[in-house]
């Protein structure tokens, strides 16, 4: 029960932290819109900006291996 709730408080810390930079990122660098008809203020460098910051938050804070996320292989640890 615990583990859920603290997994509920970094998932809406990460939303928080991605939201936050695809409002900077898209009002700083927003060029190419995304949806005008559904919504005219989304931008692509607003994603990008939110995804990055996001991705260095998770390795900065938590941890998160990034050759795991971009599913990059490592050597194998095993010893003879």
């Amino acid at each position: 029960m615990m583990l859920r709730m603290i997994l509920m408080v970094l998932l809406v810390i990460v939303m928080i932290v991605s939201d936050s930079a695809q409002l900077v990122a898209g009002r700083r660098f927003g060029r190419y819109r995304v949806a005008p008809s559904l919504s005219p203020n989304k931008t692509l460098e607003g994603y990008v900006g939110g995804l990055a910051a996001s991705l260095a938050y998770g390795v900065a804070v938590h941890g998160w291996p990034v050759g795991d996320l971009l599913h990059v292989a490592r050597p194998s640890q095993e010893t003879a």
